[in-house]
């Protein structure tokens, strides 16, 4: 066996008796360990819920969810380090769960004063609808957007939807029915049981496809509305909001966004 050199020695048993290179060498095991646990604890799982929205939030037969929504979601999330979870659940469900904290942040909900009290939505709207009305085919209605025109007819409303402030805030002087799917909608429509059925023209297109009955789409809109994503108030989501506006805002400004609504048919103007 060679033998170390008496100046060896001296170097070797210096290393091994320094005290402040130990305490340094602790310290920095330390900090690698305390950086891996902080940069876990910060990686968590958050849960997106929503509704059925054509191009918005969608599942297909094996059971995988689609949709601008979907996507952006995943990207962003992806690029902040975290995972999540998205469910389907009907609107009004959907909205109570993010309202009571059952989940972090719902997909697609139009922006309202008094949606506003119940959500904090993010900055920056990811698509729009117009919010139309149709009649049966053989009417002869015709509009012009003046609200008092409506006050003799039966509208057909989806619970739970807002359609602008300006005709929400008009409804109580008309006559309203409520109701939860569009085959309710259009089949009273088609029974004369009302006069014209409300709704938002993306969904209406996607299931008026897969049927054969006729109707007509009255040219003059409700409204023009934008749709956001809504983050719990009873959840501790503040920073995790400012992080996901900044990265939504750069998929605005490099035109991914309006990319992404021309890849599923949308309509879509930036702020």
């Amino acid at each position: 066996m060679k033998q170390m050199s008496s100046g060896q020695h001296m170097i070797h048993d210096a290393r091994r008796n320094n005290p402040l290179q130990n305490i340094l060498s602790v310290f920095i095991l330390c900090v690698v360990a305390n950086c891996f646990v902080v940069n876990n604890a910060m990686a968590k799982t958050y849960k997106f819920v929503g509704t059925t929205f054509s191009h918005i939030l969608e599942q297909d037969a094996n059971g995988i969810k689609k949709g601008i929504g979907v996507e952006l979601a995943n990207r962003i999330m992806t690029t902040l380090g975290h995972e999540i979870e998205i469910e389907i659940y009907p609107w009004k469900r959907a909205q109570m769960m993010v309202k009571s904290g059952l989940a972090d942040v719902l997909i697609g909900p139009y922006k309202t004063s008094e949606r506003e009290a119940l959500f904090n939505f993010n900055s920056y709207h990811f698509y729009q609808d117009y919010m139309i009305f149709y009649s049966r085919d053989d009417s002869d209605f015709s509009w012009n957007g003046d609200l008092s025109e409506l006050n003799n007819l039966k509208i057909g409303v989806m619970a739970g939807w807002v359609y602008g402030d300006q005709f929400d805030n008009y409804k109580k002087k008309l006559s309203i029915v409520t109701l939860h799917s569009f085959n309710s909608c259009f089949g009273m429509l088609l029974k004369n049981r009302i006069d014209l059925c409300a709704v938002n023209q993306r969904n209406a297109e996607k299931y008026l496809s897969t049927t054969e009955q006729e109707f007509r789409q009255i040219k003059t809109p409700i409204s023009s509305t934008k749709g956001y994503f809504g983050f719990s108030k009873k959840r501790a989501l503040h920073d995790l909001q400012i992080e996901f506006n900044r990265e939504l805002k750069k998929l605005i400004d490099n035109n991914e966004v309006s990319r992404m609504n021309q890849k599923y048919g949308l309509y879509y103007l930036k702020d």
